[in-house]
């Protein structure tokens, strides 16, 4: 059997582009884990967006770190917090792997006082302008965040009584961190971009609609633009091109189709939105080195 690129993880969203996160529990939306780059499909995560603060915190290798128009190389002891409901996703910086923890945490969790959230969380959430922060290795701030994530990590490893209370304590430890450091980006806030809309609406787009026969001209439609600002806002944003993101995302919805199996090779590519099962299995081959068939029978337990 030939060698299969048969990704651990991926990114799974909805039709607007949100990503649907699989909590440590459904009942409290924390979520705390270790990865590497490595196992995510060419070593790149779908553009999305959720609720959620995200932390990154980078342990061994770099990534390359999309918020919405920034492009940030992270390396290790940087630590990158996106803000809430903000497009972003990490991709490799080089023929390295990268080691990172990722946590996500639903703001509301933070505290459970009302005036306490109004006063000391709102405001970084909803901070116009404030799409992320990034923590340079060996600065105050970063060596606080953390340790704070990594005492997280710990918890969520042991799983003791009530450790998802002692990894909230660890981040509202550290919250006065990034107040301070939102507070110090507060002047170079800005008004809401009309382009990261236009983005967001071109993603939702393919993610509604990509199992349907889509050009050039229909998705930069979605987002009100002609064809040459549909490109420059997808160099942008997703550092790649429309068509390009719109085919990998049918890759990965067919990756999970034929995971599931009950469906045919051809059956899959057509409900992906592919105009054949050659062009399919090109294009699947490109990315993961092998035969959609191939790749099937290598997710067989």
């Amino acid at each position: 059997m030939p060698d299969v690129q048969k990704p651990e993880y991926q990114v799974h969203v909805m039709g607007d582009a949100a990503e649907i996160i699989r909590y440590d529990r459904a009942v409290v939306p924390l979520y705390i884990r270790q990865g590497s780059l490595s196992c995510y499909s060419h070593r790149r995560a779908l553009i999305h967006w959720h609720d959620d603060l995200e932390f990154i915190r980078v342990y061994e290798g770099r990534m390359r770190y999309a918020v919405n128009a920034h492009d940030l190389l992270l390396g290790p002891g940087d630590v990158l917090v996106v803000n809430s409901r903000q497009m972003h996703g990490g991709r490799a910086a080089d023929e390295n792997d990268c080691r990172f923890l990722c946590v996500l945490v639903r703001p509301q969790l933070l505290t459970g006082s009302p005036v306490l959230y109004r006063e000391q969380v709102r405001p970084f959430v909803e901070q116009p302008g404030l799409e992320c922060l990034h923590f340079a290795a060996g600065t105050p701030p970063a060596a606080r965040l953390g340790r704070a994530l990594d005492a997280m990590a710990d918890a969520g490893e042991t799983a003791g009584p009530a450790w998802e209370l002692a990894a909230l304590g660890q981040l509202a430890a550290a919250w006065g961190t990034l107040l301070q450091a939102a507070r110090a980006a507060a002047p170079a806030a800005g008004e809401t971009d009309a382009d990261l809309a236009r983005q967001r609406a071109m993603v939702q787009f393919i993610y509604r609609h990509y199992a349907e026969k889509l050009t050039l001209a229909d998705i930069a439609a979605a987002g009100g633009v002609c064809r040459s600002k549909c490109c420059a806002l997808f160099a942008r944003y997703a550092q790649q091109p429309p068509i390009e993101y719109l085919n990998r995302y049918r890759l990965e919805v067919s990756c999970d189709m034929l995971r599931r199996g009950g469906a045919s090779v051809t059956e899959v590519a057509l409900a992906c939105g592919f105009s054949s099962p050659a062009y399919f299995a090109q294009q699947f081959g490109r990315r993961y080195g092998c035969t959609p068939r191939a790749w099937r029978a290598a997710c067989k337990p």
